[in-house]
């Protein structure tokens, strides 16, 4: 009954397309064009990780490089397959049952570890902004291997388990003849759960940790421009004000010092300038963390809503 029916379906979508040939090709080449530079510019991102010393020694980067792996997957795999799968007349899967659950497990893999990436992105820069102090007690690279390598095993066992594992425990609801769809989204309960493992859980979670780093960021940039922050600033401009004299005049502690005894003079040691200086490049450095911190809020802002939209 049920073959009949899909039968029945695909025979009725033949005869009525929805696009025209012109149309269908030009969706096909933006989906191969949309994969090929998903794979290039995430092969470009571990090409370079690989060859640079300086990227490998940041761990935050080892983050990016999981996420690269998944997106190159969703690339070659799931794109591909989708643009040869679309190009049919009518649209339909040509691959048979078992490459279907191989390549449902590779979608549903690479698609679930990029969500999970970016939450893992997210949590590494929120614990860098709010807890600078203990971030390094854990900020290892066997620690971010081990993070990634585990969400990788997990995501991986419980795909399978839905994948190939469902049909068995239900009626088969899938003709693979003619198409390639997971049998546990056709069940409400199991669809549902997955919905909200992938999706209702991982958006709570990437809007709280990046909230926080904004929140965190914005505070630092006000005590920066309160009273504190402006001390630190007249303590900058003073030591440029002493560099600019070039000694051409001597000040009044130089003069008191020439009045001075030797044996008094040598223990005698100006400290303002060091201390306007310490406190200039505290500010500074300060200020570029603030706007590191804040690029890097507005980056996974744009890729958690891309992840979402996709």
């Amino acid at each position: 009954m049920t073959v009949n029916q899909s039968t029945t379906s695909w025979e009725g979508f033949h005869e009525t397309p929805w696009l025209s040939r012109a149309e269908k090709g030009l969706v096909v080449s933006a989906i191969l064009v949309f994969a090929m530079v998903t794979v290039a510019g995430n092969l470009l991102t571990i090409l370079a990780f690989r060859r640079d010393k300086k990227l490998r020694s940041n761990i935050s980067n080892w983050y990016l490089v999981n996420l690269a792996c998944a997106d190159i997957l969703v690339g070659s795999v799931t794109l591909s397959l989708d643009a040869v799968t679309f190009a049919q007349e009518p649209p339909m899967w040509l691959f048979g049952e078992i490459i279907c659950k191989v390549y449902l497990v590779i979608d549903f893999v690479s698609t679930w570890q990029s969500i999970v990436a970016i939450i893992l992105i997210s949590l590494d820069r929120y614990r860098l902004v709010t807890r600078e102090l203990k971030y390094k007690m854990y900020h290892t690279r066997k620690h971010a291997v081990v993070l990634c390598a585990s969400s990788w095993v997990i995501i991986s066992m419980v795909t399978i388990l839905l994948v190939f594992g469902f049909p068995y425990l239900v009626d088969r609801q899938v003709f693979y003849q003619h198409s390639c769809d997971a049998e546990f989204l056709f069940h409400s309960s199991s669809a549902i759960v997955y919905t909200i493992l992938t999706c209702f859980i991982p958006l709570p979670i990437l809007i709280y940790l990046n909230l926080s780093v904004y929140i965190n960021v914005r505070r630092r940039a006000m005590r920066r421009s309160g009273p504190l922050g402006c001390v630190a600033k007249q303590r900058a401009g003073f030591v440029n004000d002493e560099k600019a004299r070039g000694g051409q005049t001597p000040s009044k502690t130089e003069e008191g010092l020439a009045s001075t005894p030797t044996h008094i003079r040598q223990v005698t040691v100006p400290t303002t300038s060091r201390s306007g200086s310490v406190a200039s490049i505290d500010h500074l450095s300060t200020k570029r963390n603030d706007k590191r911190h804040y690029k890097a809020a507005k980056t996974l802002a744009i890729l958690i809503h891309l992840n979402f939209k996709c």
